[in-house]
């Protein structure tokens, strides 16, 4: 199965699963991020607004709030600016105004030059449509992320997918894709081995 279709696959499975169970899933999404140590230090916060079909991130942004973190969401298509396809400006909920791009995603509604980029964020909450146990991505097929966290440059970023257990899937990555250092499900924290690296 090509990546393409595996995609298709996997948001098909998610968008089966119900609203009632999407929102007790994400909230046992929240407390094992709660309990993940590199999230508890961070001081800055990149996260996403969710689609329907996603983890709902409100119980995220929630959490990041009451630990007093600085909180950051992702601006598409500022290429006017330091030749970045994405960026991300501060958010403060219920007080930065938003507007919607062209992929119906809720943004900061602010200039690029307001922006930060990715690289400049020590902890990265990343969307997935799909992982493996290796903590490779499969995105929407933008590239967004791929672009603003090139492995040659995101040293200090930690990348962390919030995915449904329903999403793990067996795949090689694409050649380009940069790989998360770990996945929160709802079950359990799934953290990155370094392929060659033993288990034992």
């Amino acid at each position: 199965m090509s990546l393409s279709q595996l995609r298709k696959s996997l948001r098909s499975a998610r968008r089966s699963i119900t609203p009632v169970e999407r929102e007790e899933k994400s909230q046992l999404l929240a407390r094992n991020l709660a309990r993940y140590l590199p999230f508890r230090r961070c001081k800055k916060l990149a996260v996403y607004l969710s689609l329907p079909e996603e983890v709902d991130t409100s119980p995220v942004i929630a959490l990041a709030q009451l630990l007093r973190k600085a909180i950051y969401l992702p601006v598409i298509d500022t290429k006017v600016w330091q030749k970045q396809s994405m960026m991300f400006a501060l958010y403060l909920p219920g007080e930065t105004p938003l507007r919607e791009n062209r992929f119906g995603i809720r943004e900061p509604a602010v200039k690029p030059g307001n922006c930060i980029r990715g690289i400049d964020i020590e902890f990265v909450c990343v969307p997935v449509v799909g992982f493996n146990d290796r903590c490779d991505r499969i995105g929407m097929g933008g590239g967004y992320y791929d672009k603003a966290f090139d492995s040659r440059r995101f040293q200090q970023s930690k990348l962390v997918g919030l995915a449904f257990e329903g999403q793990q899937a067996d795949f090689e990555p694409a050649r380009h894709d940069v790989p998360m250092q770990a996945v929160i499900t709802e079950d359990r924290v799934i953290e990155r081995i370094p392929r060659g690296s033993s288990t034992n």
